[in-house]
């Protein structure tokens, strides 16, 4: 099995859809992370449809599986458990390379009244990676955070606990997205913290490829894309997002052409979309 830091800086690869976004349209209400324990082989199927359609790359259906959230969601106690879970459902689909998500806890907040919330941030996430660690991921994904001050935690965490590259993807307000030198500041920070590529994820395909161009100028990390389709916010059936394929693969088109060597979407994704981006740009070489 290749080092996949080694490949994120020659191949372009394909990271499957986004499991929570596609649990959810699948019609399930609970909390997502959940599902590894109470639907396991649900989650299991899900994995083993897009590795079908050519994705390299699973993601973990782990977001929001800080011990914080699932408490507040009835499941106190189970934060291990669950999070190792999900990288064995991801792992048991033959999956090359497996990312273990992390998104953010309820202390992520960048500023407020706790003074204390980056510690009990630091705690949460360290407690999350140490169980993702467990069970052997490739690489541990830092995503959805707002900013690189917000993401700082869970990147010093994840490294800490997990022996193993941490990516990290922001999601800025969509009134920053074309923020050149917002972007290249995040960029700069998160190479100096020990993130070992960085990207975008819940913008338009032309917001992103921008963003995309700032961090390459800013830094020489390889490059992460996970954009939403220019499409109806909400598409719950597969057959419906089945017909954005085309879209999908111009947007992997104009993705890689931005230098991304990691593409995966979020809303819109579906296996033969994630198909289609395979297709279009799977085992090509990353321009830089």
């Amino acid at each position: 099995m290749a080092d996949i830091a080694l490949r994120l800086g020659t191949d372009v690869l394909v990271l499957q859809g986004m499991p929570d976004v596609t649990l959810r349209s699948q019609g399930f209400d609970e909390v997502m992370p959940a599902l590894n324990l109470s639907e396991p082989e649900t989650v299991a199927d899900m994995h083993a449809l897009y590795r079908a359609a050519g994705a390299d790359v699973a993601g973990t259906n782990t977001p929001g599986a800080t011990s914080d959230r699932l408490s507040d969601s009835g499941l106190a106690g189970v934060t291990a458990q669950v999070n190792a879970q999900g990288v064995r459902l991801a792992r048991g689909a033959g999956y090359p390379h497996v990312l273990a998500r992390m998104t953010p806890c309820k202390h992520a907040a960048e500023d407020g009244d706790d003074a204390s919330s980056p510690l009990v941030a630091r705690e949460l996430y360290a407690e999350q990676a140490e169980a993702l660690a467990s069970a052997d991921p490739d690489a541990l994904l830092v995503s959805g955070f707002p900013t690189a001050r917000a993401a700082l935690p869970a990147l010093a965490a994840a490294r800490a606990a997990a022996g193993v590259p941490v990516i990290v993807t922001l999601c800025l307000a969509q009134g920053a997205s074309e923020d050149a030198s917002g972007w290249a500041s995040a960029a700069r920070e998160l190479e100096g913290a020990g993130a070992a590529a960085l990207g975008v994820e819940g913008m338009g395909v032309e917001a992103s490829a921008k963003v995309l161009q700032a961090i390459a100028e800013a830094c020489d990390l390889p490059l992460v894309a996970i954009p939403d389709l220019d499409a109806p916010a909400h598409l719950p059936s597969p057959a419906r997002r089945d017909r954005l394929a085309d879209q999908a693969a111009q947007a992997a088109q104009t993705l890689t052409q931005a230098g991304a060597c990691l593409i995966g979407l979020g809303t819109g994704s579906s296996p033969a979309v994630c198909g289609a981006i395979f297709a279009e740009v799977g085992g090509t070489r990353v321009r830089r």
